[in-house]
């Protein structure tokens, strides 16, 4: 599932936190999963494109609208009147070979003796 990592910009708060999006196409309809800063993963229902444009309502009182320019994504976030600048960036491919067998997990000699 291509992802990106998103950080929202805030002029005036320290306000740099990040958030992941899985997106992929399954049967010529979009599938979004979020990961919002806290909380867990869920789907987002009904996402929209229009061209190279994405929005997505995450909420009654958020919707992000954002736009693809390679592995770059940028955009806003409206939540009421308030708007966020939206900077997005593809996450690194996972790809390592899967363990022929996994080892037995190794616990921590204090826990192990019950201290």
């Amino acid at each position: 599932m291509p992802c990106a990592r998103l950080s929202s910009h805030h002029r005036g708060r320290q306000a740099n936190r990040a958030s992941w999006l899985g997106v992929t196409e399954k049967a010529g309809a979009l599938e979004v999963w979020y990961q919002p800063t806290g909380g867990n993963v869920f789907q987002v229902k009904d996402p929209k494109r229009e061209g190279n444009r994405l929005i997505l309502k995450l909420s009654n009182t958020n919707t992000w609208t954002l736009e693809a320019n390679g592995d770059k994504l940028t955009g806003t976030q409206k939540r009421g009147e308030e708007t966020l600048a939206l900077t997005g960036v593809r996450a690194p491919e996972l790809k390592r070979p899967e363990p022929k067998s996994w080892s037995a997990p190794e616990a921590r000699s204090s826990i192990a003796a019950g201290r």
